[in-house]
């Protein structure tokens, strides 16, 4: 399992490790750089005593068996020379350094290693003194070491300081988890921030917008759930009552009126868990369309032939009016399945609402001004009263018009607040408005929806 601790750690303490393996390696090439300077500097001086020296006569003893110097491991190692490669003395007996007229510093290579070399030249004689460079090599190894016994007890002090700074940095995290963990699937109050760390807020903000969005969508569920039971029961029982008729029935005549009672009774059950099925698809949970363009006049023509012949059943005038030009021009985007559900709850509602020999206009036309376009449909029913047309878009709200002189108008309650769902996902703003005049006073409705998403 991947831990941001861990992973930090691991970076951390590697990024130390090597930060240290560089200091220690720094210093040893800082300390080689001078004690090279120091020693070089030394046997030039070493060179130059031994050739004054010998140009004021003094004495050599060439019997010496030790280096020069104050101790055998950076001792000197001298050597005089004739012009011609005869050597005249040596510090040290069995050894010999190449014979060179090159004044100045050089490296050597020997049977021993390398040795640093100074060469003086005095016209008739050479002088050379020498030091064998892994003597200065071992004495910058042991300071690298000295530094490296510090490192190597420092490094995991800090790793431990690291270890506990990062577990008490990641506390908060670790209670925003327990807060999350101890959460039922029905508690969902957001998580306190206003102590957590700036860097952690972001996600527990984000954590607390989506449990806000799951609270909205489990209430919606649960009012959905409560107000589908409510609304199927009295269906179900009417049912019950019916088949209850159709058994106590004496005649053929009773029992058949009983069984055309039953069928309707079914045909509006189905309608209403059509309509639930279809208002639950757009609850706020329910998963975004995908946007496809689409002719609202070729899904204007369809709705209209769709319900023809219920139009004619009720000797209804159901005609359709496109605003001339506007054929090719009146392109949306949607989601189709949809649109044609707005359509068709619209269309029905008007039939349902109109009474026989009425009139219905389905009117398609595109804003002079704006550009967008407008879809109205227009009936001579009963209409609904200027107060209750925002009431109208609520679940299983009837309007007072829904009941005539000739009884209750057969409806569920939800073909406008599904209407209302499928203006809301699509941008689309919805008017109500009175609508044709129609018998016995009616003022008619007029249902206007703009289009604003043109493809």
């Amino acid at each position: 399992m991947n831990s941001i601790r861990n992973h930090v750690l691991v970076w951390l303490l590697s990024s130390l490790s090597l930060g240290a393996a560089l200091l220690i390696l720094a210093s040893y090439v800082s300390t080689l750089e001078e004690m090279n300077e120091v020693f070089d500097d030394e046997l030039k001086q070493v060179a130059l005593t031994v050739l004054t020296h010998h140009q004021d006569g003094t004495r050599v003893d060439s019997s010496s068996k030790k280096p020069m110097g104050s101790s055998e491991e950076f001792a000197f190692v001298t050597q005089i020379w004739t012009v011609d490669g005869q050597r005249l003395f040596t510090s040290v007996s069995g050894f010999d350094i190449p014979f060179t007229q090159k004044e100045g510093l050089q490296t050597v290579p020997t049977l021993d290693g390398e040795w640093r070399v100074y060469t003086a030249n005095s016209g008739s004689t050479v002088f050379q003194a020498a030091q064998p460079m892994e003597a200065r090599q071992n004495l910058a190894q042991e300071v690298a070491f000295k530094l490296l016994i510090p490192v190597m007890i420092i490094v995991p002090v800090i790793a431990l300081l690291l270890t506990l700074a990062l577990r008490k940095g990641l506390r908060p995290l670790a209670r925003a988890s327990n807060d999350v963990e101890r959460k039922s699937a029905f508690s969902l109050e957001p998580i306190p921030d206003a102590t957590l760390p700036r860097e952690l807020r972001p996600l527990v903000v984000s954590i607390n917008s989506l449990m806000a969005r799951l609270a909205n969508a489990l209430s919606a569920q649960r009012q959905f759930t409560a107000d589908a039971a409510h609304e199927l029961r009295t269906p179900l029982t009417a049912l019950r009552l019916q088949l209850q008729l159709v058994e106590q029935a004496h005649d053929q005549g009773a029992r058949s009126e009983a069984m055309a009672d039953i069928k309707r009774g079914l045909d509006r059950a189905t309608h209403l868990v059509e309509q639930l099925l279809d208002l639950s698809r757009l609850e706020p949970d329910a998963a975004e369309y995908v946007a496809q363009p689409i002719d609202l006049v070729d899904l204007v023509k369809a709705a209209v032939s769709d319900f023809s012949v219920k139009a004619d059943a009720k000797h209804i005038d159901l005609g359709v009016e496109i605003e001339a030009g506007a054929e090719n021009a009146l392109m949306i985007k949607g989601d189709a399945n949809q649109l044609r559900i707005l359509l068709n709850n619209l269309v029905e509602n008007a039939l349902r609402f109109t009474a026989a020999a009425g009139k219905i206009d389905v009117v398609l036309r595109r804003d002079a001004r704006s550009k967008t376009g407008i879809l109205e449909v227009l009936d001579s029913g009963p209409g609904i009263p200027a107060e209750e047309r925002v009431r109208v878009f609520d679940r299983f709200y009837r309007a007072s018009t829904s009941q005539s002189a000739e009884g209750v108008i057969p409806g569920s309650g939800l073909g406008l607040a599904i209407v209302k769902k499928i203006a809301d996902r699509h941008g689309i703003s919805i008017e109500l408005a009175d609508g044709l005049k129609g018998q016995y006073g009616c003022t008619g409705l007029t249902v206007r929806l703009k289009f604003f998403g043109q493809a």
